[in-house]
C-alpha cells in the first residue's frame, strides 16, 4: 500500500478481506495524524498496526507482526518479494509513483487521474 490517508486506508480494509491478498507493506510520508474522514486517524503507523491486528486474529498465539511501514515509496519498490502495488497518493504524484512501480516490475492498482495533467500523459517523468 502506497498511501495510507483517507482512499488508501479504505482501500487497505478492503484488501484484507480478500483472501488472495497478502499485506506485506505499508508507505506513507505521514506516521500518524488525525483529520481523515469521519475524524479519522491515519498514515503508516495506523495501517501497519491494523494490518497485524488483522492477521494476528488468524494466529493461534494472536501476534503478528509481518508488515513493514516506509516513508519513501522507493523502499517498497526495491522489494523483489512485492509483486504489486497500491497507490494511493494526492494526485500530484500519481504519475510518478506509476512510472517508479512500472520500472520497478510491479503490477500496479492507481486511484485516478493517473496523472496531473494531459501534458504529463505523454511525458517521461
Amino acid at each position: 500500500m502506497i498511501g495510507t490517508g483517507n482512499q488508501g486506508f479504505n482501500d487497505l480494509k478492503a484488501y484484507l478481506r480478500d483472501e488472495r491478498v497478502q499485506v506485506t507493506a505499508v508507505c506513507d510520508v505521514n506516521r500518524e495524524s488525525p483529520g481523515y474522514w469521519d475524524g479519522g486517524i491515519a498514515g503508516r503507523e495506523p495501517a501497519r498496526n491494523w494490518v497485524e491486528w488483522h492477521y494476528a486474529r488468524e494466529q493461534r498465539s494472536g501476534i503478528y507482526k509481518g508488515v513493514t511501514a516506509y516513508d519513501d515509496l522507493r523502499q517498497v519498490l526495491a522489494r523483489k518479494d512485492i509483486d504489486a502495488v497500491h497507490i494511493a497518493l494526492p494526485d500530484h504524484w500519481h504519475g510518478i509513483a506509476v512510472v517508479e512501480a512500472a520500472r520497478a516490475g510491479k503490477d500496479i492498482y492507481g486511484q485516478k487521474p493517473l496523472a496531473l495533467t494531459i501534458g504529463e500523459r505523454g511525458q517521461e517523468i
